[in-house]
């Protein structure tokens, strides 16, 4: 090639790329697609190139700015600087329509060298997905050539009255597809069903594998709840709709908004054929009975005295509706008295993706008021076998004891007797000690002798006060937990505050969530944490609660619930904010006595 060709060519690309020819301001507005549904989101992009001072944005009429980004590039010449800006905004539907997208407007010296054209985008209402019934819903082979779905998942496809069982969303992707963010849209109102989140943080973020029809898939569980069908009748799962964004550093990325398919199942009654005459509504699962009885001291008794007090412990285990479980049947006995005892926190219950296991712990004071050969009140458990689908009914027999009339001669007196009921007894019955006339033993009045003496008494004294206070407590307990509501809320504040310390943003919402379900769990004697927020708002009505404190709690409640899952970019002063409402709203709760409030 000779020279002359040689130095037009470097004249011609010496022309293109010069920072004067390249001044002239450009502005370009895109969107990444004209037509969407209101699950969707937009993601717009504008783009200024040439010699400007600022850029301004399109109206974006129609839609909120869910988040935004930009970057600038600056290239200066002879013939003056050259600005590349450009500005992505992510756009999400508030009403179905066409909508304009306004101009973008690039302004030097105060005039404007450059205009956009506007964009026409057209917001669809989302299509109603036809409802499947729950085997449907199940069967992932119908789906398995899909990059990206969403499915709702139970066990059967039938459940009964009251019966708790698992639902469970997982998140589907081909092997290919890299999930950066999951962050929820809509979560599924569930009318009709008591619902409680079980999931954890750890599970909704651990990726799992399986093989659908041949294809390996990766899923991620979205969210577990354990609910409950609250009466007969055909139940339709609404969707949940989530937001997912693919790809990473080295891919492009992308957002996808996926929701899953409608479905139905059946809530069944309980059958009222061999309904037995101990069943009591609430008691169904595969449970198991045991029961002992011992005294104060833990032995297990073959003898008594007459109004001697005996603790009689109840255990129903198994799985199943342990939470709602309804105490067992003690039968009527006219030879002894029977008391309930409240709880003492021995019960141990496990929430997992396969249900509810463990055991309820229920005790009786049992009082042998007649001497004679007896037998203790026998006990009967009726529950519901979901799986086998019929009654079943357990028993514990009783004990046989010997009880006999307390000797005068073994009760030891106490200085406080006075102060008690008549016929109170307060002290020990000592065995085999005899304070006959004569010389005394040479221990007798020693430091042994005294500890022999005063340490069973203490212990009985010790057992006595436990049960009184146990007494105390079970004919006040509305009184108690009214008292303590406020008090353990400020305490579950106080861990919030230190979750916003740490930047625990999920425990800081955790924190705030419980306080006030357990509030009005322990104000009202209501089962808050497995209610929706319709089911509380009605709880609250029919407390006496105002509307517009209880529009509050909800709207917070509901706070919680986005929060947890898309944490925003100004999340510590979103947080103060919270604390701040939190601590007002719950010294407002406490202003109000709730109808029926002990």
């Amino acid at each position: 090639m000779s020279l002359p060709r040689h130095l037009c060519m470097l004249g011609l690309l010496v022309l293109v790329t010069s920072p004067a020819h390249a001044a002239r301001p450009t502005v370009e507005v895109k969107v990444d697609r004209t037509v969407l549904s209101m699950d969707d989101e937009l993601m717009l992009t504008v783009t200024g190139r040439g010699d400007f001072d600022r850029m301004r944005e399109p109206s974006t009429p129609g839609f909120e700015v869910a988040g935004r980004g930009q970057s600038s590039q600056f290239q200066f010449g002879s013939g003056g600087t050259v600005k590349t800006k450009q500005l992505q905004l992510r756009l999400r539907p508030q009403s179905p329509g066409k909508h304009t997208i306004g101009s973008a407007t690039l302004v030097s010296g105060g005039k404007n060298v450059a205009v956009s054209r506007p964009v026409v985008v057209e917001v669809r209402t989302p299509k109603q997905a036809p409802v499947v019934d729950a085997a449907r819903a199940r069967d992932l082979s119908r789906r398995a050539d899909q990059d990206l779905f969403l499915t709702a998942e139970s066990p059967r496809t039938s459940y009964y009255v009251g019966e708790p069982f698992v639902l469970t969303w997982n998140l589907n992707f081909h092997a290919d597809v890299k999930v950066s963010s999951v962050e929820l849209v809509s979560a599924p109102k569930l009318k009709g069903l008591l619902a409680e989140e079980i999931s954890s943080d750890d599970e909704r973020s651990r990726i799992r594998k399986r093989t659908v029809s041949g294809r390996p898939l990766n899923y991620v569980t979205r969210s577990v709840q354990l609910v409950t069908g609250l009466k007969p009748g055909r139940v339709v799962v609404d969707p949940m709709t989530i937001r997912v964004t693919t790809g990473n550093r080295w891919s492009r990325s992308a957002r996808y908004t996926v929701k899953s398919e409608p479905y139905a199942f059946e809530v069944l009654p309980l059958p009222t054929q061999g309904r037995p005459s101990a069943f009591r509504d609430g008691n169904m699962g595969r449970l198991s009975l045991s029961a002992s009885l011992r005294r104060g001291d833990g032995q297990q008794p073959t003898k008594a005295d007459v109004g001697e007090r005996l603790i009689l412990e109840v255990v129903v285990s198994g799985q199943g509706n342990l939470v709602g479980v309804k105490p067992p049947v003690i039968t009527p006995n006219p030879a002894f008295d029977v008391q309930v005892l409240p709880s003492n926190n021995d019960d141990e219950l496990r929430q997992s993706a396969s249900g509810v296991r463990g055991k309820r712990v229920f005790q009786y004071l049992i009082t042998p008021l007649e001497e004679g050969r007896l037998t203790t009140p026998a006990v009967e458990f009726a529950f519901f076998d979901t799986q086998a689908a019929r009654y079943r009914s357990l028993s514990y027999p009783g004990v046989s004891l010997k009880v006999t009339a307390p000797s005068a001669r073994s009760t030891v007196t106490s200085p406080i007797a006075g102060a008690l009921p008549q016929g109170e007894d307060i002290g020990p019955t000592l065995h085999g000690v005899s304070l006959g006339e004569g010389g005394s033993a040479p221990w007798v009045g020693s430091t042994p002798f005294w500890l022999g003496v005063l340490i069973p008494l203490l212990g009985f004294l010790a057992v006595e006060a436990r049960v009184r206070a146990l007494q105390h407590r079970e004919k006040h307990a509305g009184k108690h937990r009214e008292r303590g509501a406020y008090g353990k809320g400020k305490k579950r504040l106080k861990l919030a505050e230190q979750a916003l310390k740490e930047g625990l943003v999920g425990d800081f919402y955790d924190h705030i969530n419980r306080t006030f379900t357990f509030y009005f769990e322990e104000r009202l004697n209501v089962a808050a944490r497995g209610m929706t927020h319709e089911a509380l708002r009605a709880v609250l009505q029919g407390g006496g609660y105002e509307g517009d404190l209880i529009d509050a709690v909800i709207v917070e409640l509901e706070n919680c619930d986005f929060a947890r899952f898309a944490p925003s970019q100004d999340a510590e002063e979103d947080m103060r904010d919270a604390l701040d409402r939190a601590q007002r709203l719950l010294r407002r709760l406490d202003a109000v006595t709730p109808r029926g409030s002990v």
